[in-house]
Formats: structure tokens, C-alpha cells, sequence
């Protein structure tokens, strides 16, 4: 099987959404893997910190790129787990930028808020905190017992409320979790006591997804703790933006600029349907 580096997979895949491309030619280009025999869709949750003003544009071109999987039915996108906002300045939950992806790809993607607490301890199930505060580690919960398979879980923020998930029922991850993706850390020695952002939001949540009955696939964020440069060990990479977002079409083109513009309208639905800013793709 060829393989692509992770720029080529984004502009493939992002490219193949907007025009329906995506098939079962495109798994013989490395793309994404299925199982060919069963043709069975790998169910998958997305854990992010997504927010709106965003902190960091690459939630965005995550959610794309989950999408873009889920449009091509390489995955059974089961929701989108949302980190709490737990300091003044991040934004809030996207859930405009959800609701863009849902309306462009024509799939019915639920999303929830996850807990506004760190944990404690290490096997903290958070047992005090109200059914409001513990939602999304409870649709977490439900949506695995409700799969008809084992569910791939995919981190790119925080990992607290998946660790919350763990710890409150070990039995149910066994039998229903087929991997976690820990998108966190820093693949370096400690030697330099500094934690990566993500691994930052909540060391002891970080720390118990490595307590998990099932697969963990660990993937650090850098190589080198907050150097944000491209290392053989992290899976941060740069791309020239410009080789994309002129390509792709127009209500694509306006999800990205909706976040890059940092729109503070709740019209998230006008601004998709329109002309793209121009000046704003520019830059």
C-alpha cells in the first residue's frame, strides 16, 4: 500500500470532500484502511478542544478531515465530544462549526459538552458532580454501550473526559473501545519538567488514558515539548495553506474563513451559503 505524509492525506481528503471523490478507489491509495471482506464502517468518536473564537485553527482542520472520513463512509462518525471551556478567552463549545460540517456533508453528527472539572486523582470517576456537569462523559458512556461494534475513539484536546469515562465503568471500555488515538504530549525525556498543552489541561486525565483495556495508539504532539517544529516522533507538521483553501469550493472555503475571520455572528448558516471573502482568503 502506498503511503502518503499527512499534508498529502489533508489535501487529499479535504479536496475528495468537496466533490464526492472519496470511494473505495481511494483506500488502494492509503487514504484510510477497511476492513474489504466485511465492508463494515469502523465507528468512531471525536474528542476536541473546538471552539469558537477559536484557540488553534488545526481543531478546525481536524473536524474537517473527521468529516471527510465520515463522508466517505471510511468511518461511522458516532459524535463530537467537546472539551469544557474552563478558562476566560477560549471560546465557546463550536457547535456552529459542527452544525457547518453536518449541513456540507449532509450527515447527522450529535455533539455534547464535556465535564468542567479536572481530574483529582488518578482514578477519579467524579462520582459528586451533577448528570448536567457529567453529560458528555455519559453520552460517552451510552453511545458505547449503544454500538454495535467497538468504537474507535479519537483525542486532539483534552483527554479528561475519556479518563472520566474509564474509571467510572473499565468493563465497558474493554468489551467496546477498539482503540484510543491520544493526540497529546511530547515524545522528548522530562528532562526539561514541561508538559505539552494538551497533556497541561489535566496531567492526571493524561496520565490514566494509559489505564485503559484497550488499545492505546499514542501519538505526541512534538518531539521536542512546545518546539513547534516537524520530528521524527510528533505528529506536528506544516503546510502552505494556499496549496488548499483556493481549491476548495465555495461553502468550504467559508468554514475555514468563518474561523479564521473569528465571526462573532450567530449566522453561521448565512455565512456558509454565501460569496467567500476574498480579502480573507488572501490572507
Amino acid at each position: 500500500m502506498n503511503r502518503l505524509n499527512r499534508g498529502e492525506f489533508l489535501k487529499v481528503g479535504l479536496l475528495a470532500l468537496t466533490a464526492g471523490l472519496i470511494n473505495r478507489k481511494a483506500y488502494s491509495n492509503g487514504i484510510v484502511s477497511q476492513d474489504k471482506g466485511k465492508g463494515v464502517k469502523t465507528p468512531m468518536i471525536h474528542a476536541t478542544d473546538l471552539y469558537h473564537i477559536h484557540n488553534d485553527p488545526d481543531d478546525h482542520w481536524d473536524l474537517a478531515t473527521i468529516y471527510a472520513l465520515g463522508y466517505s463512509e471510511a468511518v461511522d462518525l458516532l459524535g463530537i465530544l467537546f472539551d469544557y471551556p474552563t478558562r476566560p478567552g477560549l471560546g465557546d463549545p463550536d457547535v456552529m462549526g459542527v452544525a457547518q460540517m453536518n449541513y456540507y456533508t449532509g450527515l447527522v453528527v450529535p455533539s455534547v459538552v464535556g465535564t468542567p472539572y479536572e481530574m483529582t486523582k488518578r482514578d477519579d470517576t467524579q462520582s459528586q458532580r451533577s448528570k448536567i456537569e457529567l453529560q458528555g462523559v455519559n453520552w460517552l458512556l451510552e453511545t458505547l454501550r449503544k454500538s454495535a461494534s467497538p468504537v474507535v475513539i479519537n483525542i486532539v484536546g483534552g483527554a479528561t473526559n475519556v479518563a472520566v469515562a474509564i474509571k467510572m465503568n473499565p468493563a465497558l471500555f474493554k468489551k467496546k473501545c477498539k482503540a484510543i488515538y491520544l493526540n497529546a504530549g511530547s515524545a522528548n525525556s522530562m528532562t526539561d519538567k514541561k508538559l505539552e498543552y494538551n497533556v497541561k489541561l489535566n496531567p492526571l486525565g493524561y496520565a490514566a488514558i494509559f489505564d485503559a483495556p484497550c488499545p492505546v495508539y499514542w501519538m505526541p504532539c512534538m518531539t521536542r515539548t512546545n518546539v513547534m517544529e516537524v520530528g521524527e516522533y510528533g505528529t506536528y507538521y506544516r503546510f502552505l495553506q494556499k496549496e488548499i483553501l483556493p481549491d476548495l469550493p465555495e461553502k468550504l472555503q467559508n468554514f475555514f474563513l468563518f474561523m479564521f475571520g473569528q465571526k462573532k455572528s450567530h449566522e453561521w448558516f448565512t455565512y456558509l451559503n454565501g460569496k467567500p471573502e476574498q480579502e480573507l482568503l488572501t490572507q
